[in-house]
């Protein structure tokens, strides 16, 4: 009996053994899934939805906060788990913000690859992707796919080939698995293809192909991976599946090649459009489903709705609607109309709309055109609202919707933009929605006070009878007496939970406040609010609505004034009367051309300035920021670093200076502003 017994417990612990490694081996790595977070992936999710389980409302959407990196933003954003929002830009820098809008870090992660096609340098173009742990997967000019932990610091490095013409970048499967496409550099450069890889960034399988990964990946649900490559001696494009493991499932063979990834229906319907214009759908098997041809190239991931209707931008200026079971054309919206038409024929490839629509829950999609504005739209095809960037330049970066409906995306200026609505912020806005917050919970609280009160009274009532008729029975029968401390002690019980239950229905209770006891101190406030906007309406006017306010908890004015000044280089330079000088005559913008002798005009030193104001009323600042000049190829120069200490209702003017050739006509420019607040 005792052997049994032993025995049996022995094969229980093998049992428990057994079953715990078959989950260790077999469960999917958890950490390494995509964020449970807003927008955790390019175009949302794993199968490019576009989808937003939040609603963003069909009101219009103003500026929350925006931020200047030092180049242009083609990276499309993706927000982590607890709201930070991250982006990559063409300075080599990837950014994260807080939800404020201020710099929550930044890495330099390469050094821009000039592009001598567009005359431009680029650094980062893909999206990041954000794992369940934190770990933030993003690729760059750099050569490697890097892995973040959201301090910052870096986890891993994976080498992959770059290209400035590749829009590849990570994704993250059902199981954990990192998926992320290389380039190529000629027709058949070895290591060019799709790897996957683990969380701990090794190799878990790789997929050739001579001509490069041209997308990000799409993955099923059931870990088959949807990739885009072309024949590298015709260039014809290919839609490729393959199974988990990396074998290859079938291709399906386009005229041109993808630019845009691929997006997956409920049904497992594979949406995709390529550069010849043509939009496809495709079944699981990779047999044709409809086909579409627009005017122009589709670089965008569609936009799958639950509605029965994919949605997408092409470059001929139209945002179309398509029924997904039959690809018949429901709808499209024009965005040239109204707009100059020299402006579509001027631009390189007219490529119109490049970015994806981002879908909210309540049916607004959101996208931009390459010129300066975003566009919401309804399901229908009803403009509800357009926004131009502030900078006027293009948008190529794809919109994130946050949980509160904010919506996040770069311009091809480098800015970095939050749009939502706006939010009270005074006093009396605060005061209502309290008030508006208590009066909702003290309906509740008052019902069960009172409702508590009448059950206590009835138990009372119930006790004191039973006390009564008990009394009577011993009367009769001659026994002791019910105790008269005990029926005290019930009764002041009773008493105690009656009055805390009344004195909750008077606390909570919205009692409106007598006129005659009302405290004058908001109303001295107010008039002397008034009496101070009054006081700086005329500096309002001439300095804030020519600057940028930034981000942050002190009230840090910026306003740049550009360049200022020129003047030539030579051996005797120093003074006006031997110095070439080409003033910026900043109020009407003329230039005024002085030339004396001897003067050298083949170099000019530019001189730049700008201020910084500190409006807040009572806090002193440390602001830090990086002094540039932007010349004309696009390419930002840092100058230098600057640290200033500015009281409360102060100050700084700053200066700086850069060489240029005589016909450089590039700009002053500033960026990765940091205020924190000093000590007094």
């Amino acid at each position: 009996m005792i052997r049994n017994d032993k025995k049996t417990k022995i094969n229980l612990c093998i049992l428990l053994l057994l079953t715990f490694l078959s989950a260790y081996i077999f469960i999917p790595n958890v950490e390494a899934q995509p964020a449970d977070s807003p927008w955790p992936l390019f175009g949302h999710d794993q199968r490019h939805t576009n989808n937003s389980p939040y609603d963003l409302g069909k009101n219009k959407k103003e500026v929350l906060w925006s931020y200047k990196t030092g180049s242009s933003i083609e990276s499309s954003p993706a927000i982590g788990a607890d709201g930070t929002v991250y982006v990559g830009s063409h300075d080599g820098v990837f950014y994260a913000f807080n939800k404020n809008g201020s710099v929550k870090w930044k890495v330099k992660l390469t050094e821009p690859s000039y592009d001598p096609r567009w005359n431009t340098s680029k650094a980062i173009m893909a999206s990041p992707a954000i794992a369940k742990d934190g770990t933030i997967y993003i690729n760059s000019a750099s050569g490697y796919l890097h892995a973040l932990n959201p301090d910052s610091s870096e986890k891993w490095r994976f080498p992959i080939k770059w290209h400035n013409d590749f829009w590849n970048g990570p994704n993250i499967g059902p199981d954990g698995t990192v998926y992320i496409g290389t380039a190529r550099f000629d027709k058949n450069s070895e290591g060019s293809g799709l790897y996957a890889l683990n969380s701990d960034g090794t190799k878990k399988w790789f997929s050739p192909e001579p001509s490069g990964v041209t997308i990000v990946p799409s993955v099923l649900d059931d870990g088959t991976v949807i990739s885009g490559a072309a024949n590298p001696v015709d260039n014809r494009g290919r839609v490729i599946a393959l199974t988990p493991d990396g074998k290859k499932k079938w291709e399906f063979v386009l005229e041109q090649w993808l630019e845009g990834p691929a997006a997956i229906g409920g049904d497992g319907t594979i949406f995709s459009g390529s550069k010849e214009g043509i939009f496809y759908a495709l079944n699981p098997d990779g047999k044709e489903k409809w086909r579409f041809k627009t005017g122009g190239g589709i670089s965008a991931i569609p936009t799958v709705g639950s509605d029965g209707n994919v949605y997408i931008g092409s470059w001929d200026g139209n945002f179309y609607a398509f029924d997904q079971k039959t690809g018949k054309e429901m709808w499209r919206f024009d965005v040239k109309v109204g707009r100059d038409p020299k402006l579509f024929e001027g631009y390189p490839g007219k490529e119109t709309i490049c970015t994806s629509a981002a879908l909210s829950k309540d049916g607004v999609l959101v996208f931009a055109d390459v010129f300066d504005t975003v566009y919401a739209v309804d399901t229908a095809g009803k403009e509800l609202w357009r926004w131009k960037t502030e900078s006027g330049s293009g948008i190529v970066s794809s919109p994130a919707v946050g949980r509160d409906g904010t919506i996040y995306f770069g311009d091809e200026g480098g800015n970095f933009y939050a749009l939502g609505d706006k939010k009270e912020t005074n006093s009396q806005a605060t005061s209502s929605a309290s008030q508006q917050v208590r009066s909702a919970k003290s309906l509740p609280i008052l019902v069960i006070a009172c409702s508590s009160a009448i059950a206590f009274g009835l138990i009372l009532a119930g006790i004191i009878y039973a006390i009564y008729r008990r009394r009577k029975q011993d009367n009769e029968s001659g026994k002791k007496k019910l105790s008269i401390e005990i029926l005290l002690i019930i009764l002041l019980i009773t008493f105690v939970i009656t009055a805390i239950a009344g004195a909750l229905g008077f606390l909570f209770y919205p009692f409106k406040q007598d006129s005659k006891t009302k405290d004058p101190k908001p109303i001295e406030k107010a008039e002397t609010d008034q009496s101070q906007k009054a006081k700086t309406d005329q500096y309002e006017d001439e300095f804030t609505k020519n600057a940028v306010r930034i981000p942050g908890p002190i009230d840090i004015w910026v306003r740049e004034f550009g360049e200022t000044g020129r003047s030539c280089l030579g051996e005797v330079c120093g003074a006006l009367k031997d110095t070439c000088v080409r003033w910026n005559k900043t109020k009407d913008n003329c230039y005024e051309m002085i030339k004396t002798s001897p003067a050298a005009p083949d170099r000019y030193k530019i001189y730049c300035n700008m201020v910084v104001v500190n409006q807040d009323s009572k806090k002193p600042a440390n602001v830090s920021l990086d002094l540039n000049y932007i010349t004309g190829d696009g390419i930002t120069h840092f100058v230098q670093n600057e640290s200033h200490k500015i009281e409360s209702g102060n100050g700084k003017s700053l200066l700086w200076t850069y060489d240029v050739d005589e016909h450089n006509e590039g700009k002053c420019g500033y960026s990765d502003v940091i205020v924190t607040e000093a000590d007094n």
